[in-house]
């Protein structure tokens, strides 16, 4: 009787998981029905690049229509609103008729796990800055990880924050002059990990910029835009693996 009940909540504790994986939240311009038919379509193309593993495949001609009729392929949704004011929609889809849109039209399906990576924000870890207002800046900086982490999230990717225990700092401090490039792979590795991503909201003379910059094991000499970094990233690390 207790193997049943063990067997029922594994298979429970499953169904949840593979709901949760076919969840997709957005921001909505508002609770009408245009905003919510928008919102659908925001989320049926995130939740075809995740199943896929790859951004590209939305231009793809096969999916044009599917994408325009998003409600076919979602079995709930529910709309919800947090403290800065903004209203969000959480969709949930079919998760076999999604698989089966793809398969059907000859499109890549991603059938692995979710991917470790290292993320190094050096906001993160600095107790001094060039800017007057610290607590603004470190206010920036959680964003800016919690946008990553739900970036990286999206395209099944799980970030690793490093401790930067005496020798992580002592390693930084010895490197850093020469090759920040040499000190995330060494990092990555101390980690037991093969891909990084660096983002940093300060310039190189200490100073705010408008949007958080970054670099990565796959585009390692080019700042780009965090969340054009994380498709990139993506995109390069799935089409090695399939």
């Amino acid at each position: 009787m207790i193997i049943i009940l063990l067997g029922q909540e594994a298979l429970c504790e499953e169904m949840h998981a593979f709901k949760e994986f076919y969840e997709i939240r957005v921001n909505l311009e508002g609770s009408d029905q245009n905003s919510i038919s928008n919102g659908m379509r925001d989320a049926i193309k995130l939740i075809i690049v995740k199943v896929s593993g790859t951004s590209n495949i939305i231009k793809e001609k096969k999916l044009r229509q599917e994408i325009l009729k998003p409600e076919v392929y979602i079995n709930e949704y529910k709309l919800d609103s947090l403290q800065d004011g903004k209203i969000y929609g959480t969709f949930s889809f079919d998760g076999n008729e999604i698989r089966k849109l793809l398969s059907k039209n000859g499109l890549p399906l991603w059938i692995g796990s979710s991917e470790k990576i290292l993320s190094y924000l050096p906001c993160s870890f600095e107790t001094s800055t060039f800017e007057t207002d610290f607590a603004s800046n470190k206010e920036i900086c959680i964003k800016t990880k919690l946008e990553l982490d739900g970036l990286a999230s999206a395209r099944m990717l799980t970030t690793v924050e490093p401790i930067m225990d005496l020798t992580e700092m002592d390693l930084l401090e010895l490197l850093q002059p020469k090759s920040i490039l040499f000190f995330l792979d060494s990092l990555t590795k101390r980690y037991d990990l093969d891909k990084w991503i660096s983002c940093n909201i300060n310039d190189g003379f200490g100073l705010l910029m408008e949007e958080a910059k970054c670099i990565s094991s796959s585009h390692r000499e080019k700042l780009l835009p965090l969340q054009e970094a994380v498709t990139l990233f993506a995109d390069n690390l799935y089409e090695d693996m399939q």
